[in-house]
């Protein structure tokens, strides 16, 4: 396989995947739209996901990696300038060094790409307050969310909408 990691993450990203895997005995693996594709059949050995691992680290700034090499986990995110942005956990996996990568795009998909009924989108032009309950930690862990917050930021005379969160969310 060729061990291009940049070139490798821009061509998983033009096809819109949201995650890759890398892990030893596995071919280089990403997923599109639920779906599990293949980026080449070739198995990755172990040395190839610790140069594939190892590569990501220097996209990230150099990130220092013996943090991940003395306790076997790390998580961190980069970006790659007209790529896209991604969210990285590496751990060691029967001694190998392994990685899922997320990918985090620019830009927020129209609500009509992800089916959302315009009833639906409609509730984001409501006046007279609006409360998100999403949960976790984050207002907007989708990006179904994250358009309709954009189309509720967008439209407000106050230029901005706010998050009600329930305690202990």
């Amino acid at each position: 396989m060729n061990m291009n990691v940049r070139e490798i993450l821009e061509n998983i990203t033009k096809e819109h995947a949201s995650d890759i895997f890398v892990v030893a005995g596995r071919p280089l693996t990403y997923k599109v739209s639920g779906k599990m594709h293949t980026y080449q059949e070739e198995r990755m050995k172990p040395d190839m996901c610790r140069d594939f691992v190892t590569a990501i680290y220097e996209l990230a700034g150099h990130r220092d990696i013996s943090q991940f090499e003395t306790t076997g986990d790390d998580d961190f995110s980069f970006a790659i300038v007209g790529v896209s942005r991604f969210r990285v956990s590496t751990y060691k996996q029967r001694g190998s060094y392994s990685a899922v990568i997320r990918i985090i795009t620019f830009t927020l998909p129209q609500p009509s790409e992800l089916m959302i009924p315009d009833a639906v989108m409609e509730l984001a032009n409501t006046n007279k307050g609006m409360a998100w309950n999403a949960p976790g930690n984050s207002c907007a862990k989708t990006p179904r969310t994250g358009s309709a917050i954009r189309r509720r930021s967008c439209s407000s005379k106050a230029g901005y909408s706010k998050c009600a969160m329930p305690r202990g969310a």
